[in-house]
């Protein structure tokens, strides 16, 4: 990733936060990025390199008590270290010359990139030396970037905490559960193999039969939460797209406001799931008893970039359901938000389907 940059000091200060980089450790970062494929991303890659180095340099001596290690490193993106249960993205720059930078969205968003705090680093590789130019919490950058489409979010530099004493501070007191990471999405492909991943099973989704397009109706007394849903799924069927009879589904209950709901989730491809580069999801939100839904019930979907579907049930409610359905690339997602009234929210996991 390169980060648009252009000197601007006639003169360097040093301070005592200035990380000295030895020739040892500038020649292994000019062997690495020497491997990286397009000769655009070496320069990078390259300042990626140092400024890991610098960081763990720098916390190996500011908190000499702590167990570091390196849990990912792209070197054309940068680094991510994790020290006291906390996760630290590590992004480099030239020299700060500009107000913001663009970063990409998936080292906020992704469940496996996304970093409690995040630090910018200024390598002044022609000084061997770097330094922290401040650092960003998370939850900070959701509140202020702007998100661009799909792939990148811009954050204000001006906003970085420049005092690197309140990142030590965070480190040895503050619970990393105080800045929530995303949730593991749920990949529904498992269910074509019917079985549930480790993160549905965790938030307890129960399997149900495959649809039965032909399948009669019981008495409101007899249905079971598969032959609900089978009902469901034929209605929808009669009044929109068909329904593949490949189609696996789950549900879980969800309570966010002393009503309980449920949300039915069916998906399937059009090939078989190997081959295909796309898949369907139709996601249903009933109540386990079938009655009609709460008033004033919330319902919204979106993906990786926008709302799909918002709405909120009338006062009195005569709906027993509301239903997407939605067609993805096999890289999206697609995010579920829940509530009742004035309740707060529910935000499920992102869906995503990885055969």
């Amino acid at each position: 990733m390169n980060y648009a940059v252009d000197p601007y000091f006639d003169f360097v200060d040093l301070s005592p936060d200035d990380i000295e980089l030895s020739p040892t450790q500038v020649d292994a970062a000019i062997q690495a990025s020497q491997s990286v494929d397009h000769p655009t991303q070496q320069w990078q890659a390259y300042l990626n390199l140092l400024a890991a180095e610098a960081v763990r340099q720098w916390l190996g001596d500011r908190v000499p008590d702590q167990n570091l290690r390196t849990s990912s490193t792209d070197a054309t993106i940068g680094t991510q270290i994790e020290i006291a249960g906390f996760k630290l993205n590590i992004l480099a720059l030239g020299s700060v010359t500009e107000s913001s930078l663009a970063l990409p969205t998936d080292w906020v968003q992704s469940p496996s990139l996304a970093a409690h705090f995040y630090l910018v680093v200024e390598v002044l590789e022609d000084l061997e030396l770097a330094r922290i130019y401040g650092f960003l919490s998370r939850d900070r950058i959701l509140a202020q970037s702007s998100l661009l489409p799909r792939t990148h979010c811009t954050l204000d530099l001006d906003t970085c905490d420049r005092d690197l004493d309140n990142l030590l501070l965070y480190l040895r007191c503050l619970d990393p559960h105080t800045i929530p990471l995303p949730q593991p999405p749920i990949n529904v492909a498992a269910w074509l193999q019917n079985r549930v991943d480790a993160i549905a099973n965790e938030l307890a989704w129960t399997l149900l039969p495959l649809f039965d397009p032909n399948r009669g109706s019981l008495a409101p007394g007899m249905r079971s939460s598969g032959t609900q849903l089978n009902e469901i799924l034929q209605q929808i069927q009669q009044n929109s797209a068909p329904i593949n009879n490949t189609a696996y589904s789950a549900f879980q209950d969800i309570a966010p406001n002393q009503a309980t709901l449920r949300l039915y989730a069916a998906t399937w491809t059009e090939t078989p799931p190997e081959d295909a580069s796309e898949w369907n999801l139709i996601l249903i939100l009933g109540t386990p008893s079938g009655e009609n839904l709460p008033d004033r019930t919330h319902f919204q979907i979106r993906d990786d970039n926008e709302i799909l579907l918002e709405k909120i049930t009338e006062s009195p409610c005569h709906e027993p359901y509301l239903y997407v359905h939605v067609i993805g690339e096999l890289h999206e997602s697609f995010t579920v938000e829940l509530a009742i009234a004035d309740s707060p929210s529910v935000t499920l996991p992102p869906f995503v389907f990885n055969p």
